[in-house]
């Protein structure tokens, strides 16, 4: 269903790049000078995981500096993932060149 309509094969033909899916109410907004901001759950859980990974590389957990960094960027991302945020990569792939 969500192929044809990509595809424009519906009966009722749409925008093409029209969301699926409308944004939710959110939790609560936030009046800022540039605008109001809608705050989310998804938003929420964003921070907390920054706010995790910021401590846990600041504590010693594990006995060396290595494993301890290891072991923060895993919570971090199994918060992530428990929580089923997303998090936009842009820079994720990087190109080496060989001269």
């Amino acid at each position: 269903m969500i192929a044809q309509q990509r595809r424009g094969d519906e009966e009722e033909p749409t925008a093409i790049g029209a969301l699926l899916k409308e944004p939710g109410p959110g939790l609560f907004l936030v009046p800022t000078p540039l605008g109001t901001v809608r705050v989310t759950r998804k938003m929420i859980y964003k921070v907390i995981a920054a706010l995790l990974l910021v401590v846990l590389l600041n504590v010693e957990v594990v006995g060396k500096k290595e494993a301890n960094r290891c072991f923060a960027v895993l919570v971090f991302c199994t918060f992530l993932w428990a929580t089923e945020v997303r998090v936009f990569l842009c820079a994720a792939s990087s190109r080496v060149h060989d001269s």
